[in-house]
């Protein structure tokens, strides 16, 4: 028999603004030992219920998250949890009974999880944070920012093949009724046709126009240099050292997806000349802007490919890459663009300290 424990759970709320609250639903049974001759649980026991449904809200969370950011939770979980409070300073039941016979106590809620707070202590604890600054890893970003101007598709062709077959049976049946033979001949006829072939399509031809968005380095320089990371601008090396050249860069990413080989192996040759320790690398895509249905104000979606790639040895080996689209919406084409970047750039910095974090590099 289930029974209800109580109208609502009371909401705990921290001062600490701003802060990033993503919503998440956690859901346990959890054993409890009865209490007295009631069978009902203990006031401990309810509260460890709910406390372990946030741990399940806070794990489900986490488990959405990039690789290198949850192996790095994995590492600061036992602290977390030590105060799960604070992790997740609100929530509300969508569930809230036991049952005597079973000796269970059901526990759904909706979790409002204090992410910036999880961001910062990943931080705290990072290996960058604990190095001095003098012995920190350089890393030289090459990122840009583009735009389709032409897509080509050339015209599929398809080879068509016909064949038709026709085939004949020949039978003969023969009778007699004792006095006299007959022999019946017939013949059959079937025809039949098939039909099939090869279809082949080319590969499109894209061009890119290139631009510049400050936004892309002052985010990223940003994020990074909070958990640590010295990041060094491309651009602001361009021509230290044979190799490093943004006018090879852009035109290469005006044409295609990656650099050329030749392109790539001098920027690495370069950025190893001038003490550079890591290199990201990679393109912000714009898109077209579309209506937000919604809203109905422009909506500009940003596709991201980057990679870190780690010059400390003899071969370059690349360390962690991110693919993912970000989207946003403005009163404008501009706005909703640069929103989209910020947005992009903010979660590809964090996405690379992680990586580098996960990988113990200072």
């Amino acid at each position: 028999m289930k029974k209800v424990l109580f109208p609502l759970l009371t909401l705990l709320f921290y001062s600490y603004l701003p802060a990033q609250i993503v919503q998440e639903t956690g859901s346990v049974s959890y054993p409890y030992k009865p209490s007295g001759f009631t069978g009902k649980p203990k006031k401990e026991d309810i509260d460890a219920a709910i406390k372990a449904a946030k741990l399940n809200a806070l794990d489900r969370f986490m488990a959405t998250r990039d690789a290198n950011t949850f192996a790095n939770f994995n590492k600061i979980k036992a602290s977390v949890e030590a105060d799960i409070n604070s992790v997740v300073p609100n929530a509300s039941l969508l569930r809230n009974d036991y049952d005597k016979r079973q000796k269970l106590i059901f526990i759904t809620l909706r979790a409002g999880i204090n992410y910036s707070l999880i961001e910062n202590l990943l931080i705290a604890v990072g290996p960058a944070k604990q190095t001095p600054s003098g012995e920190l890893s350089n890393i030289c970003a090459a990122f840009v920012a583009r735009r389709q101007t032409d897509r080509t598709i050339s015209d599929q062709t398809r080879t068509l093949v016909d064949r038709k077959d026709k085939s004949s049976e020949e039978f003969e049946e023969v009778a007699s009724d004792g006095i006299r033979t007959t022999i019946v001949a017939d013949q059959r006829i079937e025809n039949s046709s098939v039909s099939g072939g090869t279809t082949t399509i080319k590969a499109e031809v894209i061009e890119w126009d290139i631009f510049t968005s400050e936004s892309i380095s002052t985010v990223m320089s940003g994020v990074l240099s909070n958990a640590g990371y010295e990041l060094i601008q491309a651009a602001d090396i361009d021509g230290e050292a044979d190799g490093i050249s943004i006018d090879a860069l852009n035109a290469d990413y005006s044409r295609g997806q990656d650099l050329a080989p030749s392109t790539r192996s001098r920027l690495i040759k370069g950025c190893k000349e001038v003490g550079l320790d890591y290199l990201a690398i990679g393109t912000l895509n714009v898109e077209a802007p579309l209506e937000d249905p919604i809203s109905g104000q422009t909506r500009v979606t940003v596709s991201v490919n980057a990679k870190v790639i780690d010059l400390t040895t003899r071969f370059p080996k690349t360390k962690g890459g991110v693919v993912e689209q970000y989207s946003a919406i403005g009163l404008s084409q501009t706005t909703a663009e640069l929103s989209a970047i910020e947005l992009a750039s903010e979660d590809v910095a964090k996405k690379i300290a992680a990586a580098l974090q996960n990988k113990s590099i200072k």
